[in-house]
This record gives C-alpha cells, structure tokens and sequence, in this order.
C-alpha cells in the first residue's frame, strides 16, 4: 500500500515542537519522606540552640550588672591589730678566761690538761674551771687585788678580798681580817681538795699563787667555748669565754607601736617563714633615733627563745600578743555614719523591700529608723569593729549592706 506523500508544512511544524519529558517515578518515596523530615528537625535544634547560648561578653555583661548582696553577720570575736617588728639577734656580754705565759708558775707553756667546766654549764666565784701546766685555775671576783704570792700571816687587802669569797661561799672557819690565817689556809686547802688538787706549797708550808686564780666580773655566767685540752694557750687564744648576758631579739618600733608593748608581755617570734615561738618583752628602751631609718621609737628587746639560738643572722619577727577579749563585733562594711554617729540596719528579705517600697515616703522612712541600730565603737581591726552591747544585736544576726 502506498502512502500520501507528507505536506513539507507539516514536517516543519513536527519538528518545531518540543518532544514531552517524562519524569522518573521515585522509587522510594518513604526515606524520601524521612530524610526531608530529620533535616527539618535539625534546622528547627539548631535554631533553638543559637537562641538559648549567651555569648561570654553577654554573660559578663547581665552578671555585671546583677547585685549580688555580701552575707554579713553579727559575730564574737577577738578584734585588734597584731604589731609586727622586724628584729635580730644582740649578742650577750660575754668575757674571756684569759691564761697566757704570764700566769705561768714553774712551766715553759701554758698547755691545758683538763677542762673542768664545759659549754652550757654555769660557774661562778670559787669554782675550779680548768687544769693548765699542771695547776688548777680558780675564778675569783674581779675586785680582788691579786698581785703576789700569799704564805702564812700574810696581810693586805687581797688577802681580805679572798676572806670575803670564802665568806660568801658559807666556808666555815674564815674570819674578815685582811691576815692570811690558818682558818683561811684550811679553807682554802678545802677548795682545792674538793676540786682534786692541793694547795702549793714550799717545804711543808702552804702556799697561794697568785697566778692560779682566774678574775672574773660575775658572780653567774655560762660557759659558752672552751680551748680543748693540749691547746697551747697565749694572749690570742683564751682558756674559755664565758657569757653574761644571753643573746637577745631585739627589734625597734615606732612611739605608736611601742605603746602596744611592756615590759613582761607575752609576745612571739619566728625566724625566716618559720612557725612563731613564745618569748617574753625584757625591756623597753628610752626614746631614740633609729640609724638605719632616722624615724624616731624605742628599742624593744626580747629573750631569745631557745629554739631560735642558732639564727644569728637571719631576719626575725617580733610579733605582739594580742590581748583584747572577744566581744560583739560587726562587719566594717555594714557600719554607716550620720548625724547621730555610726549605726548599723537590720537585713530585710527581698519580700520586706518590695513592701516597704510600695508604701508612701513617712512609711519608708519610718522602716529605716526602726531598722537603725546605733552602734558605740570600741576597736577596729581586720575589716572588723567592736561594739558596745546592744540588746538589738546579738552573734548570728544578719545585716544590710548600705546602699
């Protein structure tokens, strides 16, 4: 069969038009449906998170500019300002034992055989301290005027300053009367004896050297070095030093500070970071110019605990006890001031404001004055002021702030 030739018109207008699109059916319209749905959720989180996060300068901002009440309490406590004084170690009179060459008696060299008395230990008048080149050495007070060897019927004032001692020391026998008697030798010869040696002598007859007795200033010190035995002993090189005065803490304060100190006060020192020690204020000198600063004050000097001997040297610190009793006290900030002194408000809770904020002018006011508690000022110390009693105020009370 033969078909009808086509118009050229028409293949014109056939070619002219677009050919329809067909769209692809989804397969899976439900995980469509699903992932559509989460991403709207997390669109919807994600909103919500932005609108409840505060930037960090934001928070800063709103807490800066929230009033945040100081919890203040009425309290009993200790108020007072401990005095702190910079201070050092003085070292205590002290005097040397001195037995050179010119003590010698019958030896080439002044060498020490024994040491009788050690460090730590107290001596006085009478006591046999040491053995050099074979002799005792015997301490007497430094008034005594030895000067030569003393025998038998001897007289003069050594002889009496020498009585005197033996006296002093509740040796019996001796009688006050300048001559060299037998009571006197026999006391004497006890001392000696006592001690393991024998007075010298020249035949059968006693004889005092001069040179075995030892002046010393005191009738009480405590050795503090001893030359060891074998030592040879010269003008440079002493028997033993012997202390009179123990080392003491001594610290300058300014006339206002001094005024927190007397003499018998408890106080504390510590060395360095060190915990504080007990000792006690052993004098208060008279008003003075301190080298060091040119501020003018007293010296304060106070006994050096035992404990703290070995500091010479290092920075101490005296610290003032403080002796005031506990009483009622209140926070320094809660104390405001008008025309009738200082006075303190009771705390109103954030309910009480509200209420008295609504009220007229006279009802504010009067809230005011019936909170108004006035306060009598004992001391203040610390952030802290003492108070007189009140029966308004009592520990554990709470304040308001002024505002």
């Amino acid at each position: 069969m033969t078909m009808p030739p086509t118009d050229p018109r028409h293949r014109h207008q056939a070619a002219s038009q677009p050919a329809a699109v067909r769209l692809r059916r989804v397969q899976h319209p439900g995980r469509a449906v699903a992932f559509v749905s989460v991403v709207l959720l997390m669109l919807v989180a994600s909103f919500a998170a932005g609108a409840l996060l505060v930037a960090p300068q934001g928070a800063a901002i709103d807490n800066a500019s929230t009033r945040v009440d100081p919890v203040l309490f009425v309290e009993e406590r200790v108020v007072a300002d401990e005095v702190h004084l910079s201070a050092g170690v003085v070292a205590g009179a002290s005097f040397d034992i001195v037995r050179g060459p010119e003590h010698l008696a019958n030896a080439d060299q002044s060498v020490v055989g024994a040491v009788h008395a050690q460090p730590g230990d107290t001596i006085g008048y009478g006591i046999v301290v040491a053995e050099v080149s074979g002799r005792p050495v015997v301490t007497v007070p430094s008034t005594t005027p030895l000067f030569r060897d003393l025998r038998a019927g001897a007289y003069g004032s050594d002889v009496r300053a020498l009585q005197e001692m033996l006296v002093g020391l509740d040796y019996r026998g001796v009688s006050i009367s300048g001559v060299l008697d037998e009571g006197t030798l026999d006391a004497l010869g006890r001392l000696y004896r006592g001690n393991g040696y024998e007075l010298a002598s020249e035949g059968d007859a006693p004889v005092i050297r001069w040179r075995e007795f030892a002046r010393i200033p005191t009738d009480r010190g405590t050795v503090v070095r001893t030359a060891d035995v074998g030592t040879v002993l010269d003008s440079e090189t002493p028997l033993m030093t012997v202390q009179t005065a123990a080392p003491t803490v001594v610290a300058f304060a300014t006339l206002v500070q001094a005024d927190r100190f007397r003499v018998g006060m408890d106080v504390s020192v510590s060395a360095g970071g060190g915990a504080p020690v007990s000792s006690t204020v052993l004098a208060i000198g008279d008003f003075a110019t301190d080298p060091a600063t040119g501020v003018g004050g007293k010296q304060v000097s106070v006994a050096l605990p035992t404990s703290l001997a070995d500091t010479a040297g290092q920075p101490l610190t005296v610290r003032s006890a403080i002796e005031a009793p506990a009483a009622l006290a209140v926070p320094l900030l809660a104390v405001q001031t008008d025309a009738e002194g200082p006075f303190v408000r009771a705390y109103r809770t954030l309910q009480e404001r509200a209420a008295d904020a609504e009220g007229s002018a006279e009802t504010q006011a009067a809230a005011l004055a019936e909170r108004r508690i006035g306060i009598e000022v004992s001391a203040q110390a610390g952030g802290w002021v003492a108070v007189g009693a009140d029966d308004r105020l009592h520990a554990g009370m709470r304040l308001e702030l002024p505002r």
